[in-house]
C-alpha cells in the first residue's frame, strides 16, 4: 500500500479541474483541525495523520515552531534568539551557515508509535527530517525576496515533489507492504498564486500527470491532504491562507476515513486484511574476496 499526503491539495480544486489521478476511484472531504493557529498547521497535522494523536499528545505544535529549525543545537538557538530581526536580515546572517547543516523537521519522540513504524516512509513532517520539505522552503523564501522567475519556481518545486513521487513509485515496484511520503509543492504554489489561478492549476495538473505514473504501479493507493488554500477561483476571503477543504481519495472502495486522525486506524485495517511479503534475508552470490578488493565489504 502507498500513502501520499499532499500538503494543501485542495478538495474543491481537485473536483473543479477533474484531476483524475487525484481523485482515484473513491474520494471525500476529510475533516481537519487547527491547534496553534486559526488554521490547520503543517507540523502539527502530519504527525497527527501519522500517529492518529492530537498535538498535544505528539508533541509538535505550530505557532513558533510551524517551520523548519536548523539541525545543529546552536545554530538553532542562534536562529531563535535573533527571531526578532527583520527576514532579510536573518536571511543574511543564516547565509555562512548553510553549506555546513540543513533545515530539518522536528520530530515527535521516539516512543511515540505511528502509522510506518512497520514500513518505509519519506519528507513526512513530525515522522522523518523532511529535507526535501526544508529544500523548498528555501526556494520559497528566493520567491519572497524576488530571486527566481515564476518559471524557475515552478520547475523547482516540482522536480522536488517528482522526486520524491519516484521514490514512492520504486517502493510500490519492489512490492513495499506499507511506504508513505508527503510532497509540499502544492501549498507553496498555492500561497504564491492564490490570485492567479491559472498558474496553481499549472502546478495542479502537473502533480495529478505525476501522480498519474504512480498510479499505475501501486496496487492500493491512499492520497491524502492536511488542508486547502484559500484563493480567489474560489472567492475565498483570504486568498493565501490555508483553507478546511482537506481531502482522502483512494483506489480501494468501501467508506474512507472520515477525519485526519482516523486515517492510521484506517489503513491499518487494511493492511491486516492482506497476506505481508516474504521476509527472507537478503544473500550475496559474488565472491567474497572480490566483493573485498572493490571496496564493498
Amino acid at each position: 500500500m502507498i500513502v501520499l499526503g499532499i500538503d494543501a491539495a485542495d478538495y474543491r480544486l481537485v473536483k473543479r479541474w477533474n484531476l483524475e489521478n487525484l481523485l482515484l476511484t473513491n474520494h471525500a472531504s476529510l475533516e481537519t483541525f487547527s491547534h496553534s493557529l486559526d488554521t490547520p498547521a503543517t507540523i502539527e497535522v502530519w504527525p497527527s495523520i501519522a500517529t492518529g494523536l492530537p498535538p498535544e499528545e505528539h508533541g509538535l505544535l505550530g505557532g513558533s515552531r510551524d517551520n523548519l529549525e536548523w539541525e545543529n543545537p546552536i545554530l538553532r538557538l542562534g536562529s531563535r534568539l535573533t527571531s526578532y530581526l527583520p527576514t532579510e536580515a536573518r536571511y543574511q546572517l543564516g547565509r555562512p551557515f548553510r553549506g555546513n547543516t540543513s533545515l530539518e523537521s522536528p520530530q515527535i519522540d521516539d516512543a511515540i508509535s505511528h502509522l510506518f513504524d512497520a514500513g518505509a516512509v519519506r519528507n513526512w513532517p513530525g515522522i522523518t527530517p523532511a529535507r526535501e520539505w526544508g529544500r523548498a522552503s528555501e526556494w520559497f523564501g528566493q520567491v519572497s525576496r524576488g530571486e527566481l522567475s515564476d518559471k524557475e519556481y515552478v520547475q523547482l518545486e516540482v522536480a522536488n515533489d517528482g522526486q520524491v513521487l519516484g521514490w514512492l513509485k520504486a517502493q510500490a515496484l519492489t512490492d513495499a507492504s506499507l511506504a508513505g511520503a508527503h510532497i509540499h509543492g502544492l501549498d507553496h504554489l498555492g500561497h504564491v498564486y492564490a490570485e492567479r489561478p491559472e498558474k496553481l492549476r499549472e502546478g495542479y495538473e502537473i502533480i495529478d500527470t505525476l501522480v498519474g505514473q504512480l498510479r499505475e504501479v501501486a496496487e492500493d493507493l491512499v492520497i491524502v491532504s492536511d488542508h486547502g488554500m484559500q484563493q480567489t477561483l474560489t472567492d475565498d476571503s483570504d486568498p493565501g491562507v490555508h483553507s478546511w477543504h482537506a481531502m482522502v481519495s483512494t483506489t480501494m472502495d468501501g467508506e474512507l476515513p472520515e477525519s485526519v486522525f482516523d486515517v492510521r486506524s484506517w489503513v491499518e485495517q487494511r493492511l491486516e486484511q492482506e497476506d505481508g511479503p516474504a521476509t527472507d534475508p537478503a544473500t550475496i552470490d559474488a565472491p567474497e574476496d572480490h566483493l573485498k578488493e572493490l571496496g564493498y565489504l
